[in-house]
């Protein structure tokens, strides 16, 4: 089962850490949910957040401590950079000689009465930032006006073509070795050898007059099922081909359904259609944030094609929570969360323009509430 932190009881947080990708970095970001007990999100409220980095082990030394008062926002969230505060220097952790652990602390009532609420071990931002402090291994040897070997920050090498590493070994001109060249420890051969294989034909000889012609005899389809880890998240809706469904984010957010209480109109109200009724909310005049909006640009894995789930799909993932709820809850990955035992919004707007209609995953059961209700989402999308 995952983790939960509750301070002082009442409080339920979860935190991600998201690496920087600048190069070289002296900073990266933190972001974290801030949610009371009962799921709502703390909306809207300055906080204070002690950062620190220890040495060693998850009890070492502190190495460098930050303290922040950061605002949630209107879904409980903040963002922010550790390493840019004026209390101390980043820089100064000499990541190539040990271990190193994030701690950090809140105080949600913005005092200094901080509360522990996590401990990781960084793995990522050491190599990123001492990437930055050791540049190019081969600067130092080589005038600056020459062609110099290039060594890029994922170990390719290129020779006479500077910031050109497109592969592991990249060199313009001939290579002169003595000995054998060998693959895998094993001498193998220069000559390229194209030969057939399950369902791959190969015609032609290679030549420029009679090339290579490679042709597929055809694969058999792989079936997809609830409760595979797909498509930046889980499936929990196949269809009758096996290859098209639906699937579910791995985490939940606190919103309200609209900033706009008006009817979205009877021709954009689908029961099946999330992604219908999601663009058609979020292209609502007066609208500035919704539950729908925040599907529509939420990104996992490279996937940004999700949507606020219509009332019929969102029966459909509550048909599937024994599969999703026993792989969240087993994964061992404190990232992702089970679907909660309570009521989530749907895109569908009830028959009462200022509601919208809801599912309880606990039971099945479909009400309706106020636009203006904190409630779960569960961004899905169509695969």
């Amino acid at each position: 089962m995952k983790k939960i932190f509750t301070l002082l009881s009442t409080i339920l947080i979860s935190a991600s850490i998201i690496i920087a990708q600048e190069a070289p970095p002296q900073a990266f970001s933190y972001k974290a949910t801030i949610k009371r007990a009962n799921g709502w999100g703390i909306i809207k409220k300055t906080i204070s957040l002690k950062v620190s980095i220890l040495k060693g082990s998850d009890d070492g030394v502190p190495v460098y401590t930050e303290y922040l008062k950061p605002t949630t926002n209107e879904f409980g969230q903040i963002d922010i950079l550790i390493g840019k505060g004026k209390q101390n220097d980043l820089s100064s952790v000499n990541w190539s000689d040990s271990k190193y652990f994030l701690k950090t602390e809140v105080d949600v009532s913005c005092g200094d009465d901080f509360e522990l609420l996590n401990i990781v071990q960084l793995l990522s931002v050491p190599y990123a930032l001492y990437s930055g402090e050791a540049g190019n291994g081969f600067a130092k040897e080589y005038a600056v006006t020459e062609k110099r070997p290039v060594l890029d920050k994922d170990g390719n090498l290129s020779l006479g073509v500077p910031d050109d590493a497109r592969s592991k070994l990249n060199v313009a001109g001939n290579i002169n070795f003595t000995g054998d060249l060998l693959r895998n420890g094993v001498p193998f051969s220069t000559e390229t050898a194209i030969k057939a294989g399950t369902n791959i034909s190969v015609a032609g000889t290679g030549t420029t007059a009679n090339p290579y012609i490679i042709s597929s005899k055809g694969t058999t389809a792989v079936n997809h099922y609830v409760g595979e880890l797909l498509g930046g998240g889980i499936v929990f809706y196949v269809d009758h081909t096996g290859q098209h469904g639906l699937i579910a984010s791995l985490r939940n957010i606190i919103s309200t359904w609209s900033n706009v209480t008006a009817e979205v109109g009877a021709t954009e109200n689908s029961t099946w259609n999330g992604i219908f009724n999601s663009n058609a909310i979020a292209a609502q005049a007066g609208h500035v944030s919704s539950a729908a909006k925040y599907c529509l640009d939420f990104t996992n894995d490279g996937f940004s094609d999700w949507f606020l789930p219509a009332i019929d799909q969102l029966n459909l993932l509550y048909n599937a929570r024994y599969e999703i709820n026993k792989l969240m809850a087993s994964d061992g990955n404190p990232e992702t969360e089970i679907l909660w035992q309570v009521s989530y919004w749907s895109s569908t707007e009830f028959v009462v323009t200022s509601m919208a209609s809801v599912l309880n995953m606990q039971d099945g059961t479909s009400a309706s509430l106020e636009k203006t209700s904190q409630l779960p989402v569960r961004p899905v999308r169509v695969f």
